[in-house]
């Protein structure tokens, strides 16, 4: 796969690229194959192996520049990496709107804060993943206390419920019946 080294730790042979797939790869000093350092905005030719890049090779005719902004857009389809703390923190928002108005923000929190996860983890974005989490997880809470508190409602209500019923059964049951003649 081919991309392009984002970020070279100063001093060391190891960094993150930027594959044509959108997603980012780390690499370490074994990985990187030419004997001159890796510079950023390097275009690399990699093979992808569980996140990581390895078998890293610098593109022939490429000079370490910095990344072109044209070089770094996402292909068509991909989520950005920004939308992943995005889909968080109005996760929260929705969470947080849940306290006031109970059900639909936070069915909206756990879906935004499961979708923001995925999108975080595909893009390493740390930040991203912290806020989505605390999204899905809080709206998970929530919706359990949610439950909890209705079924100790209902134990409450039911016999309150129950009188009503017995009172309506005995007050059909006292009243005459009426016949009409015809």
């Amino acid at each position: 796969m081919e991309g392009q080294i984002l970020q070279v730790e100063p001093g060391q042979r190891s960094g993150l690229i930027l594959g044509a797939d959108g997603n980012r790869y780390g690499f370490s000093s074994p990985d990187w194959k030419p004997s001159d350092a890796p510079a950023t905005g390097l275009r690399v030719d990699f093979v992808a192996t569980d996140g990581r890049a390895t078998e890293i090779f610098a593109l022939p005719g490429q000079a370490g520049a910095p990344p072109a902004p044209a070089a770094m857009s996402q292909p068509a389809g991909m989520v950005n990496e920004g939308s992943s703390v995005m889909l968080g923190l109005i996760g929260i928002g929705c969470l947080l709107l849940g306290f006031v108005i109970p059900v639909l923000p936070t069915v909206v929190a756990f879906i935004l804060g499961l979708v923001g996860a995925d999108s975080a983890k595909r893009h390493n974005n740390n930040t991203g993943l912290i806020l989505s989490r605390v999204a899905w997880i809080g709206a998970l809470i929530l919706m359990a206390i949610g439950v909890l508190l209705l079924a100790f409602a209902a134990s409450f209500a039911w016999p309150f419920l129950q009188m009503l019923l017995d009172n309506l059964m005995e007050m059909a049951r006292q009243q005459p019946t009426h016949v009409a003649l015809l």
